[in-house]
């Protein structure tokens, strides 16, 4: 099943990718250039690093999409392991973050809006990074924040913006559902009941609220 999907669906440019990954000097000056190349580039960085400017298998293009699909091996090669070791910190610490947000929402909406930009920023760092060293086959996927690219920056602002949003929406509701009910027509309109700043719920009896889904908090 496997080798039909291989070499029977896949392009000949992504089966070629594949050959790459498992055998990179098959393809030496082909498939397998850039996995070789960059796998030399971050081994040559050493621990301390060769200094910023100073990467030769950068410095002297060696590297294809540098700038951009391969950004690591730039970090990798000038700043070392203790540097390309702190930018994976960096995300490690964003990550958490977006973790942490999402288990403390107030509800299922935020929750899965977080759960869904952790998977985005975890699934490009663990691709990009992967793909750089060798344990993934290469696709074109940037390093969000790092990689070169205009449109790719805009979008990843824009989640962490949404995802900052949702959690103070989080933080100013509980989720319970009330009804103020209008006398002169008896009809209930929906409301959300919105929390203090020292993050209580205010009581139905204060907002002359009627529970919908269970009793005030």
């Amino acid at each position: 099943m496997a080798r039909f999907f291989i070499f029977e669906v896949l392009k000949p440019h992504q089966q070629g990718r594949i050959r790459a990954f498992t055998d990179p000097e098959q393809g030496a000056s082909t498939e397998g250039y850039h996995v070789i190349q960059s796998k030399a580039a971050i081994g040559s960085g050493g621990l301390f690093c060769k200094g910023v400017f100073n990467g030769t298998q950068t410095q002297l293009a060696y590297i294809p999409e540098q700038s951009t699909d391969f950004v690591f091996t730039i970090i990798g090669e000038e700043l070392g392991f203790i540097g390309a070791g702190l930018v994976l910190v960096v995300f490690a610490f964003l990550i958490l973050r977006l973790v942490n947000l999402g288990m403390n929402a107030g509800s299922a909406a935020p929750r899965l809006f977080m759960a869904g930009v952790t998977g985005i920023f975890l699934t490009h760092l663990l691709i990009n990074v992967g793909m750089t060293v060798g344990l993934l086959p290469v696709v074109g996927i940037p390093l969000p924040f790092v990689s070169y690219g205009g449109s790719a920056l805009l979008a990843n602002s824009v989640l962490l913006a949404l995802a900052q949003w949702g959690a103070r929406w989080s933080a100013n509701h509980d989720g319970t559902s009330y009804a103020i009910v209008d006398t002169s027509t008896g009809c209930e309109v929906p409301r959300i009941c919105a929390r203090r700043n020292n993050g209580e719920a205010i009581a139905a009896r204060e907002l002359n609220l009627k529970p919908l889904n269970g009793s005030a908090s």
